[in-house]
């Protein structure tokens, strides 16, 4: 996002939300988080970022981020670790208090040309997103799907379908932000 509005990127394992982020990230836009992004419903959602950090599965996934190398903690992982990168230094201006948020984006990995948005139902949107947001907050499942279900009511949901062209997502995102302030 931006200072002013950013989007949360959510859904399913291996759907492309990291990819999403840090190719946003290294653009130049605003990063809240990756795994683990600290989000506050009620009248203005807000993305809050909380570790500065950012997990990559692979050294060839990181090959796709050159400007990331210099931020890997752990450059041999062990087998089924993944790569942690350590964001804060690298990108310090990028690493702020977080944003309201304005839109909740379901990734769609796949297609050809450049990235688009896809209007997406507060139903399906949550659908796809509940599972893994859920699954990653065991003991507050109800809380979770509480402030999930409230933005999928409060905040434009899309399909982010990745297309071949990745790089051509952070100005898809940043163009959105704009025309919708």
């Amino acid at each position: 996002g931006t200072a002013a509005a950013g989007v949360l990127v959510a859904g399913a394992g291996g759907r492309g939300k990291s990819p999403a982020a840090l190719l946003s990230l290294c653009s130049g836009l605003q990063y809240a988080g990756d795994d683990y992004t600290l989000v506050t419903g009620g009248r203005e959602p807000r993305a809050h970022g909380l570790y500065a950090s950012a997990k990559l599965k692979t050294v060839e996934d990181l090959r796709r981020f050159p400007a990331l190398v210099g931020c890997v903690v752990n450059p041999s992982p062990r087998p089924g670790e993944k790569l942690l990168l350590q964001l804060a230094g690298a990108f310090p201006g990028q690493l702020g208090d977080g944003f309201p948020l304005r839109a909740l984006l379901i990734p769609q990995v796949g297609g050809m040309g450049p990235a688009r948005l896809e209007p997406l139902s507060p139903k399906d949107a949550l659908a796809a997103a509940a599972p893994s947001a859920v699954a990653q907050l065991p003991g507050t499942a109800r809380e979770a799907f509480a402030v999930l279900s409230d933005l999928v009511r409060r905040l434009p949901c899309f399909l982010l379908h990745t297309g071949s062209e990745p790089w051509s997502i952070p100005p898809l995102i940043a163009g959105w932000l704009e025309r919708t302030r």
